[in-house]
């Protein structure tokens, strides 16, 4: 099991168990007992410019929140 420390840490909710709209992955492929799966998934304004998102083109990666959340995932992850 994943500890869920190093993201409290990084103020981002847990929620474990509960059924995301995007968890077809994880419900489909992570059912058999051999198999573990872990899916994370983060808001937008995490890692996009809030004010990027009403545009009507597709946002820049080139943005703060974008290199906190990386910074943050590698941190978490290594």
């Amino acid at each position: 099991m994943i500890a869920t420390v190093p993201f409290r840490a990084r103020d981002y909710q847990i929620v474990r168990n509960k059924v995301f709209s995007g968890g077809y992955i994880v419900r489909n492929y992570g059912q058999p007992p051999q198999v573990e799966a872990l899916q994370i998934e983060l808001r937008y304004p995490v890692y996009l410019n809030s004010q990027e998102l009403d545009r009507p083109l597709v946002p820049s990666w080139q943005v703060p929140e974008f290199d906190r959340a990386k910074h943050n995932l590698q941190s978490i992850f290594t």
